[in-house]
């Protein structure tokens, strides 16, 4: 006996190594949509949004109560995450009887909304069900927590990047994402007629775009930090 390692050892070596790779990669970017889902469930609360719509004037623009557009505007929500996709909404009309509230182009492009809603969903809930997995089977070991602070980390500075952007550019900023999200084209609305823009008025989007924004960075540098103090406490009991 050698003491020194086999040939055969070797390849195992590299197995575990590349499988510490995968799963450190694999926690890391659902640190990152863990805390992607909380700033998300955030902003959708109706306690934010409609503050956010009444600050955008949503209601003097479509001359309806403020109470009225809340409504609309929760039943549209509730309806890209739970709904049948029909956004057959309607408002009171001029005679007192309920009017359809979106027009067909308006319905159609918020099913196309309601797809990439869902398949965000769905990304964050797999995130977070890795997430927990890890923490549960692997959370005494400092590799866990050391991914979890890189996937924070790099989540932050994709969304001060990001972000940036749309600060500086917004308009650009939300042409290219429409771009990417809806190549369709079916996205581009007068606000002048289309009650989807109305309601949601481009001072809207600037406001939940720098919350959004915000919370994000602030809970991804919590997370980073609270990652890393576990990590030294693991390797320095």
């Amino acid at each position: 006996m050698t003491g020194l390692p086999l040939a055969s050892d070797r390849p195992a070596e590299r197995e575990r190594t590349s499988a510490r790779g995968i799963a450190s990669f694999a926690v890391a970017i659902s640190s990152a949509l863990v805390v992607i889902g909380l700033a998300g469930i955030a902003v959708a609360t109706p306690w934010y949004l409609d503050g956010a719509l009444d600050r955008a004037g949503s209601a003097a623009i479509l001359g309806l109560p403020a109470t009225e557009v809340h409504a609309v505007s929760w039943s549209t929500e509730t309806e890209l995450f739970f709904g049948s996709g029909a956004f057959a909404q309607t408002v009171t009309g001029p005679a007192g009887t309920a009017v359809p509230f979106f027009g067909s182009s308006e319905a159609a492009h918020l099913r196309d909304v309601q797809l990439l809603a869902r398949s965000l969903v769905v990304l964050i809930l797999a995130g977070a069900a890795v997430f927990a997995l890890a923490v549960r089977r692997v959370g005494g070991q400092s590799w866990t927590w050391r991914a979890i602070s890189r996937g924070a980390a790099g989540l932050a500075v994709g969304v001060a990047l990001v972000g940036g952007f749309f600060a500086v550019a917004f308009e650009p900023a939300f042409t290219l994402f429409h771009l990417i999200f809806f190549p369709g084209g079916n996205w581009s609305f007068d606000q002048r007629e289309a009650r989807m823009v109305q309601l949601y008025p481009p001072q809207f989007w600037d406001e939940l775009v720098l919350v959004f924004a915000s919370l994000t960075l602030g809970l991804a540098i919590l997370a980073w930090s609270l990652a890393r103090r576990h990590v030294r406490e693991l390797e320095n009991p």
